[in-house]
């Protein structure tokens, strides 16, 4: 039988064409795929004899990202442009800065009253006239007062003082009688009706001491006006403090005699509105009672009263009363008032320029920039603090608060002045 040769089957060529394109594309996508998995794996290490004769050639880890830098601490806050010295620093004396404008006025003061702040007097004045209390202090301690000629020398006070130097106490004594005592420019002291306190100091003196001034009273027109700690344990005092009275009748000029054994506590009478208390007669009630209730009586049934004034009972008339507590009020609204002018000019706007500036040089600059006068108490205006500004434009409460980080200063506005006063050693 004859063989026939094997038959190798052949494609037709409409099928090859097809299948070689799509074999293509596999081979395409496989290369594809093989080509991003070698981005992101090592390749195989060689192996056998190849692995012994060739270097490693796998590439190096590509570096991730850098971690981000810990930024730096910030610097010290500087508001709007402002820059200040260390604080420690300038919270110094510099002794480079020129003398304060009153310091000439201060040092005659001080010298004038060395001897009556060394000296400690105790006295004890019970209806005493002027005359004999003046005289007491030259002849007891060799301290000399002069009394203004349009005050009568005849005029009587009473007062127990203990353990005070003698400057305190004459101001004490004539605080509380509606006078003052005051040091002229010549150094000599002198007891003068209130009203007249300012003919006899030097203008240099009456600024001096609104500065001294400035500060506490500014704090003080940040609360309304309320009883101090010591005004209220007085209060308390009289009320819970009893006693019998014996005897029952006394002037109004000794009752604080006969009151200050069981209270220790003083009693004032304001004679601008009872002159003459020797001739007013009190008549005291009871056994074992209050000392508030049995003075409370007594004074009523003389058209009279007491309110608390720089910490003492002070004894006046209901009508005197009456007019003190309006002029609280008016006080009150006052205070309003103040803060509100305050607010308002420390939102003014004023565009500095300079480094190094003192405290005074700043002021100097506020001031004529806006046209508002200014003091500057002796420990602002000597503080070695350093400002810089760089010409842009802050307000003024921006400018004050700046300079209370360089310096322990504080900045107020009262009667269209801007007190720059020391908050601080």
């Amino acid at each position: 039988m004859r063989r026939m040769p094997a038959q190798i089957p052949v494609s037709s060529p409409s099928r090859k064409v097809p299948a070689a394109l799509a074999a293509a594309g596999v081979l395409a996508c496989l290369a594809g795929w093989m080509l991003r998995r070698g981005e992101t794996a090592d390749p195989p290490a060689p192996s056998g004899d190849a692995a012994a004769a060739t270097p490693s050639e796998t590439p190096a880890a590509r570096p991730g990202p850098e971690p981000a830098a810990r930024p730096a601490s910030p610097p010290a806050s500087k508001r709007r442009g402002i820059r200040w010295s260390d604080p420690a620093t300038g919270s110094l004396a510099d002794p480079a800065a020129p003398p304060h404008p009153l310091a000439a006025c201060r040092d005659r003061r001080e010298t004038a009253l060395k001897s009556w702040r060394e000296t400690s007097v105790d006295f004890e004045f019970s209806n005493s006239t002027l005359r004999e209390i003046v005289t007491e202090m030259s002849r007891r301690w060799n301290l000399s007062v002069g009394i203004d000629p349009g005050l009568s020398p005849d005029t009587r006070l009473s007062c127990s003082i203990s353990g005070l130097d003698a400057a305190s106490a004459m101001e004490f004594l004539t605080e509380f009688q509606g006078l003052a005592w005051v040091v002229d420019g010549n150094g000599d002291t002198w007891v003068v009706p209130a009203a007249k306190r300012a003919l006899y100091e030097p203008k240099e003196a009456v600024e001096l001491a609104a500065l001294e001034g400035a500060l506490a009273r500014a704090t003080a027109d940040l609360e309304p006006a309320r009883p101090t700690e010591f005004e209220l344990a007085a209060i308390r005092k009289l009320g819970e403090t009893r006693f019998t009275p014996d005897p029952a009748e006394t002037t109004l000029d000794m009752a604080w005699k006969r009151l200050w054994e069981p209270l220790q506590m003083g009693l004032n009478i304001d004679r601008a509105s009872i002159p003459n208390p020797q001739d007013i007669t009190l008549s005291f009630s009871g056994e074992d009672v209050p000392v508030l209730e049995a003075l409370n009586a007594a004074l009523t049934s003389k058209g009279l009263t007491w309110r608390m004034e720089n910490g003492v009972p002070t004894v006046m008339t209901l009508e005197t009363e009456r007019e003190r507590t309006r002029a609280a009020g008016e006080a009150e609204a006052a205070r309003v008032g103040r803060l509100a002018a305050e607010e308002d000019v420390f939102g003014k706007s004023v565009a500095l320029a300079g480094e190094g500036l003192a405290i005074r040089d700043v002021a100097e600059r506020i001031s004529k920039a806006l046209d508002i006068g200014y003091r500057i108490d002796e420990a602002s205006w000597s503080r070695a603090a350093r400002y810089g500004f760089d010409g842009e434009a802050c307000t003024l409460k921006e400018i004050f608060e700046a300079l209370g980080r360089g310096a322990p200063v504080r900045v107020v506005y009262r009667d269209g002045v801007l007190w720059y006063l020391s908050s601080g050693t």
